[in-house]
């Protein structure tokens, strides 16, 4: 695409390379993941102990998400992923 036709423009600032599980709950949140609320809606079906005094972190659903995108344990298997960090460029 010309980059006369785009709407938005990014600088990548930080590109490294991490195990899925070293996401941490900040990473989660700027991920755009939030802590479940207890006894809330979800946005997708987790099974997660209702019995417990604790709903999960944003960390904890963001690997939930994984999950349910991913297949069913592909988070345990800690896989390689890429974490870009980037910033808006204002005109």
């Amino acid at each position: 695409m010309p980059r006369t036709a785009c709407r938005l423009l990014h600088d990548v600032t930080e590109v490294r390379c991490q195990r899925l599980q070293d996401i941490t709950e900040a990473d989660a949140l700027a991920e755009g993941v939030g802590p479940l609320p207890l006894g809330g809606p979800n946005r997708f079906t987790v099974d997660w102990d209702l019995g417990s005094l604790n709903a999960p972190t944003a960390r904890e659903v963001y690997l939930m998400l994984w999950d349910a995108i991913n297949g069913e344990g592909s988070a345990e298997k800690d896989p390689w992923v890429w974490a870009i960090s980037f910033k808006p460029v204002t005109a």
